[in-house]
This record gives structure tokens, C-alpha cells and sequence, in this order.
């Protein structure tokens, strides 16, 4: 018997009786028993990644979400948020305590824009939070913490509220990381206790957003209103040792789903990385690496979530899709990083937020045609309608349009007919802004954040790259802006829900400087396309740059760089003419432009050109597709003297034999390709024993003479001879390696054998 029930009859028990009867008094009777029938059973709600207030242990200070400190230079108040760099656990003195689930976002104080509208529905409908009879719950945890650590602390929550159930059951609903959280409590609870789970945008295979806040940062789809204020260095700094941001990683069954979601395209190579091979490059740089313990931490607890099921209850899974905002592939090139769109809700790949069992009861939101994202799936109204009807045990059997319980509703539209969302996106050292009609501004302000006044927008920074998604239909201003001289690619891209379907590059656009601005009036790739370029900053066109082209069908989608081949020698001799022979393709999209250096001095294809110095030269090919896509291949050749040989009195074919404490001239000539003497060369010697026997054939006399010391040849410029007299008076009987090092780079050996 529930509490609730015990404390029922108790009181039934304990009520006055008629005298006639001697029977409890049927008004109090009727009280209680509407008492009864209108008690809830309880709901839990459970928020995702940075959904819960932390305020530090030592003085109750609210650390997150920090009013004051979103506002301030570069976030540096995050730094109170750092955990351990090895155990991933809390600092001394950085203990943090989770207050509540975050109902609207700071600073802006827009109420009801987090968890607020979740926590009305229920609020608003016969839920209270006030004892006895509880029936709304929520459990605000630190999500910087390993998942399994709150366990315990969830575990407290749901006895509290099966305490209140009338029904002896509970309900849970849970967003985003909660979802985790809750499958991980439910790996080792009683199942008869819960009644029903409403999933929401939960990532549970993971999701490439995580990848990108560690190695690059991301907001992890918590949105703050119409400003992102979280600075993505600071997040990408502090979220290096958050044990819950690595449990948010993609996981090796996402992959038995998704074979990657990393393509190397660097130093002329096409590299999908499994698993394995994406760990290795997080973990490639020394100075900027993940934590490897973290990374199989987090590993050890998928193998034990992933292959979750349970048919105790009733479970329910909402997932978003058709947001080409979702980041499903990161693209690494030789000039940075791309991300690539996939299908899911802005936040999460469609294909983990489906994956929670067999038996789980799916519902599709389509931001293709609801406009509602990953953060919008526990506010927007038209959700909330089914959470509540789910939890109610009155699962819909309409939709509102783009909403369903049919898997078709993600299904990608053609990709033909007008686009949903177009992307803006630069490669280079430049600032992108864009403005609608109404002068709404998505884009990074001079404080350092980035504004996102265009309703339905986004804007994404990794390393010196911007992308920005913005609704189609509009008329916008797309303004470039120089940060340093160079040139930048832009990439205009038309989405039809996810699928991609126009795409217009412009390629190696030149900034002139840090004044340099260019300008482009969109209003669909029908239009005109020309992009103004203001080379000085003077409100004046300097010229009219247009696309290399408007590519549709598959080469819209080209991400894959041109290849670079070279018809070129590996070693040439000093002063020889070399001619310049490589050649750039691309099968997809067609070549845009190709430009080629030597030694960093600009070369033509087909050019001949003299090889002055000696040792590494590089050929560097820079090639860009019409999908803007760059590859840049070098091509390492090393220029070196002629060696002649050893000359006389050495045998070069190892015969010779030489008597012990004699001096033995070492000697050889170096020329350039026309035969002329080389006389500047730095060349040294060394002697190794290889054999107590002698191997040579024939002996050659040697005379007395003066020997050398050290080991670095002189030049003799009466015989263009380079010279070591070598004292034999330390090399005891049998059969050495005599070594010569050039400063081209170059080695040559010879055998000798000492007798007595």
C-alpha cells in the first residue's frame, strides 16, 4: 500500500461514526475519497546538461548560472567549475552544491525559456509541490560529475516521490542528459515503481556536440535567450576534466550505427576514423589533449547503458529531427575544421535520440516544420501538450502538423522546391554578420559574444571558421569582415529540412586588410549572388565577386578536396633544372583554382626552374574545388652534391688492407650538375669496428705523415680534394666502417681492414 493509501484508511479508521450505525460519516467518507481521486501520482522531471543551478558548498554563492559573470570578459567565473585533471573530481574548496533546475536564463531574465514551461505544465494542471501529497518533483544534479555518481542522489528523490504515490508507481520525465542519468538509476531499481518515462531529446548513444565542446567549444545546446555568452574557449578549457561532458561522447555502438563522424582530410589523405581512431586524435596533441581516462571512463559506461531495455513500464521517446543545425561529421582539412549537417534536432543526431529500446512508444517533431529544436522540445506548447497527455495515460491520436508518432515525419524531404534554412559560412580570419530585414543581428558583438536577434538562428565557431543557420524566405545581409590581411572562402548552403540542396563557394576571396569588407544581399540562390568586395573600408565596390558555381544534386554535398598528384623526382643534383609537374583534379564539384609555390616563390604548372641550395625543397600545391573544399599537398624533394667517390689511396670496394700506425688520406671530390668543384661543404667522419677478421684482399702501402684531428674534412684547393688524414694508431687489427656525413644530408661508407 502506497503512503498516500496507508494514511487514507488511517484517517477513515480514526473519523467520527454515526450513532445510528456505528459507521464512519459517509460526508468525511466522500472527502476523502475525492482526496483520493484527485491525488497525482507523482513526475519527476530530470533536466539535461547545464539544466541545474550550482551554488558552492563553502558560501552558497551561485557559481552557475552566474548573472554577473556570463556579462564579465571571456567567462573567466567558469573557472570555478574545474574539476580535477586527473580523477575528473571536484577541487578542494570547489565543492558544489545543485540548488534547482534552471526555469529561465540569466541575465536577460526571459522567464519561462529553460525548464519553466515544463515545470507549468504539470503546475498548471493539478501538480503541487507542497506537502503532504507531493506530486511534482524535480532533480537539479551536477552534471559536470560522472552520471553514475548522482545515482544515489536520484535514487533519494524517486523514494521521496513513491512515497506521495497514491498508486504505488512514479513518473519520470527527462531531457537531454537526464535521460542517461535515468537509465542508469534504472539498470539497478525496482522497475515495478515506475509507471511511465517520457524520454526527450535524450542523446543515448551520444552526440559529435560533445566532441566539438571538448576539442573546440560548444554550448552543449543549453541556449541563453537571444545571446550565446558562454565564450567557447573558456567552455572548451574547463570541460576538459567534466566526466559528464565525456559521457555525452559518441560511443562505439554509435558507431556500429554510424561507422564515423571524424573524415581526416589532412597532408593529402581521405581518413574515416572508427572508434579507435578517433580517440587517437583527441588525443594527438600533447599541449591541448583530452583526458584519456575520461575518454574510457565514459566508454565503460555505455558498454553497460547502451544495451538498456525494459518492458516493466511504459516508456516513451521524443525525438527532434529535419535541423540541418545538428552537427553529424566534422570535417578536418589542412586549413581548420568544417562541420557537416545531419539529420536530428539541432543537438542530437536522430539516429541516437531514437535508440532507447524496442519497446519504447516514438514521437517525431519535425523542425522542418514546427521550427522546434533540441532546447524547444521541453518548451514549446505543442510538446509539452503530448508530454502532458503521455503522463497523463492518454497517449494522442492526433498531431499538431510536423509532430507524430509515425518515424516518416523525419524522413527527408525532396530536395528539390524552396529551401527551409540556408547557411552562411567562413574559412579564414574574418568576422560573419548577418541581418534580416528587420535589422535583427546574428553574429559576434564586440564584446566577445555572439547575438542571435534573428528568430530561429544559430551561429557556430570552431577555430577561425564561422557557420551560421538562419530561416529561408527572408532577405538578409550577409557582411564579411576582415580581421587580418589574407583571403577567406565563403559557403552559401540551402537545406530543405535536412537535406542538402544548393550550394554557391566563393573561393580565396582577398582581404586587403582589416578594413576589408564584403557584402552580399541574399534572398535565394534564384537571385543575385554577387558578393561587393570594399577592399579599404570606404563605402566603395572595388569589385564584384561572384560564385565559382551553384552546385545542386551530389556535388552540393562535396566535402571531399581535390587530389593532388606529382610527376616529380625524389633527389636531384645542385644547380640542376627541375620542371614543375603536378596536377589537381576533383571528380565531383570540378576544380576552382590551383596555385603552387617552391621554396615559397610562386610557380606555374610546366615551369623549369634551377635548384641553388642544398637540401629540403617543397613544392606546395594549394587546390580548391567549386565546393570550396581546400586541399593543400606538399611535395618534399631534396637537392644534394655529386660525390665522386673515394679516391686513392682507399679501395672503394672494401679490398684494401692498411698497416697499423700508419696515417691514412681519406679523400673524395663533390661537384654540382656541371661538374664544377663544390668547396663550401661541411662533412665529417666517424670509424665503427665491425669484425675481428680482415676482410679485405690487397694491401696498400701508406706512409708516415701528420694526421688529422676531430673529424671534420678541410678542403684542399690545389686538388679540389676534400681531405682527413686518419691516424691509424688506434685501430687494432680487423674491419671497420668508415662513415662520411654531408651537409646535404647525404652518407657514404666504406669497409677497411687494419693489420698489424
Amino acid at each position: 500500500m502506497s503512503r498516500f493509501g496507508f494514511v487514507l484508511v488511517t484517517l477513515l479508521l480514526a473519523a467520527p461514526c454515526t450513532a445510528q450505525t456505528g459507521q464512519p460519516n459517509l460526508a468525511d467518507y466522500r472527502v476523502y475519497t475525492k482526496l483520493l481521486q484527485q491525488a497525482k501520482e507523482p513526475v519527476i522531471i530530470v533536466p539535461g546538461i547545464m539544466g541545474s543551478r550550482l551554488n558552492r558548498v563553502s558560501d552558497g554563492e551561485e557559481v552557475w548560472p552566474n548573472v554577473f559573470g556570463m556579462i564579465s570578459p571571456f567567462d573567466s567565473y567558469l573557472n570555478e567549475l574545474r574539476l580535477s585533471t586527473t580523477t575528473g573530481l571536484e577541487l578542494p574548496g570547489k565543492d558544489m552544491n545543485p540548488t534547482s533546475v534552471i526555469d529561465r536564463e540569466y541575465p536577460f531574465g526571459i522567464p519561462r525559456v529553460a525548464y519553466g514551461n515544463l515545470r507549468d505544465l504539470f503546475l498548471n494542471n493539478g501538480y503541487t509541490t507542497s506537502t503532504p501529497n507531493k506530486s511534482y518533483f524535480e532533480f537539479p544534479y551536477d552534471w559536470r560529475l560522472d552520471i553514475r555518481e548522482e545515482v544515489s542522489n536520484f535514487s533519494s528523490v524517486v523514494a521521496e516521490a513513491f512515497s506521495n504515490s497514491p498508486t504505488g508507481k512514479i513518473n519520470i520525465v527527462a531531457h537531454s542528459m537526464g535521460g542517461l542519468l535515468v537509465k542508469e538509476f534504472l539498470r539497478t531499481a525496482d522497475p515495478s515503481i515506475i509507471d511511465k518515462i517520457v524520454f526527450v531529446g535524450v542523446p543515448h548513444l551520444g552526440s559529435p556536440k560533445a566532441f566539438n565542446a571538448l576539442n573546440y567549444g560548444d554550448n552543449l545546446g543549453f541556449e541563453f535567450g537571444p545571446v550565446d555568452i558562454l565564450n567557447r574557449d573558456r567552455v572548451k578549457i574547463i570541460t576538459q576534466n567534466m566526466p559528464g561532458v565525456y559521457e555525452l561522447l559518441p560511443s562505439k555502438k554509435y558507431f556500429e550505427k554510424d561507422p564515423y563522424y571524424v573524415v581526416d582530410f589532412r597532408n593529402n589523405n581521405l581518413n574515416s576514423l572508427d572508434y579507435s581512431e578517433t580517440k587517437t586524435f583527441m588525443l594527438e596533441k600533447p599541449s591541448d589533449a583530452r583526458n584519456e581516462i575520461l575518454i574510457d571512463q565514459a566508454q565503460e559506461f555505455h558498454d553497460s547503458l547502451d544495451g538498456f531495455t525494459s518492458t516493466s513500464f511504459q516508456m516513451y521517446n521524443i525525438v527532434g529531427c529535419q535541423n540541418p543545425s545538428t552537427i553529424g561529421t566534422f570535417v578536418i582539412r589542412d586549413d581548420g575544421v568544417e562541420p557537416l549537417s545531419t539529420n536530428g534536432d539541432g543537438t542530437v543526431p536522430l539516429m541516437s535520440a531514437r535508440n532507447p529500446s524496442d519497446n519504447s512508444a516514438d514521437y517525431y517533431v519535425s523542425h522542418y516544420e514546427t521550427g522546434i529544436n533540441h532546447a524547444g522540445l521541453v518548451r514549446d506548447s505543442k510538446v509539452l501538450d503530448i508530454i502532458a497527455s503521455l503522463i497523463n495515460g492518454q497517449p494522442p491520436t492526433s498531431f499538431p502538423t510536423g509532430i507524430s508518432d509515425s518515424a516518416t515525419t523525419c524522413d527527408p524531404p525532396p530536395a528539390v522546391g524552396p529551401e527551409t534554412t540556408i547557411s552562411f559560412a567562413t574559412f579564414s580570419p574574418v568576422a560573419l554578420h548577418i541581418y534580416d530585414s528587420q535589422g535583427r543581428h546574428t553574429g559576434p558583438t564586440s564584446a566577445g559574444d555572439l547575438e542571435l536577434g534573428i528568430p530561429g538562428s544559430s551561429y557556430q565557431q570552431i577555430g577561425e571558421h564561422n557557420f551560421a543557420f538562419v530561416p529561408a524566405g527572408e532577405a538578409y545581409r550577409v557582411i564579411v569582415d576582415g580581421l587580418a590581411p589574407g583571403e577567406f572562402t565563403m559557403k552559401v548552403k540551402g537545406y530543405n529540412g535536412s537535406t542538402l540542396t544548393r550550394t554557391a563557394a566563393y573561393v580565396a576571396v582577398p582581404v586587403q586588410s582589416a578594413s576589408t569588407l564584403a557584402e552580399l544581399a541574399f534572398i535565394s540562390f534564384d537571385g543575385n549572388l554577387g558578393l561587393n568586395l570594399d577592399e579599404n573600408g570606404d563605402d566603395v565596390t572595388d569589385a564584384i565577386i561572384e560564385p565559382e558555381a551553384i552546385l545542386s544534386g551530389s556535388s552540393a554535398g562535396d566535402i571531399v578536396p581535390p587530389v593532388v598528384s606529382f610527376n616529380m623526382p625524389q633527389e636531384v643534383i645542385i644547380d640542376s633544372p627541375i620542371t614543375i609537374d603536378f596536377l589537381s583534379s576533383d571528380e565531383l564539384s570540378g576544380m576552382s583554382t590551383t596555385t603552387a609555390t617552391l621554396d615559397g616563390v610562386e610557380v606555374q604548372n610546366g615551369m623549369i626552374r634551377t635548384v641553388a641550395t642544398i637540401g629540403e625543397h617543397v613544392l606546395s600545391v594549394r587546390a580548391v574545388d567549386n565546393a570550396g573544399n581546400l586541399r593543400i599537398a606538399d611535395f618534399h624533394f631534396d637537392s644534394v652534391y655529386q660525390f665522386g667517390g673515394f679516391l686513392p689511396p682507399l679501395k672503394t670496394d672494401g679490398t684494401g688492407i692498411y698497416n697499423q700506425g700508419r696515417v691514412l688520406p681519406v679523400k673524395f671530390q663533390l661537384v654540382d650538375v656541371a661538374g664544377n668543384f663544390i668547396s663550401t661543404t661541411i662533412a665529417t667522419m666517424t670509424l665503427t669496428k665491425i669484425s675481428n677478421g680482415t676482410a679485405g684482399t690487397e694491401e696498400i702501402p701508406l706512409a708516415v705523415g701528420n694526421a688529422d684531428t676531430g673529424n671534420a674534412f678541410r678542403y684542399d684547393s690545389t686538388s679540389n680534394n676534400y681531405v682527413y688524414n686518419l691516424s691509424t694508431d688506434a685501430m687494432t687489427p680487423g674491419t671497420w666502417r668508415l662513415k662520411v656525413y654531408l651537409d646535404d644530408g647525404k652518407q657514404y661508407e666504406v669497409e677497411i681492414s687494419i693489420k698489424q
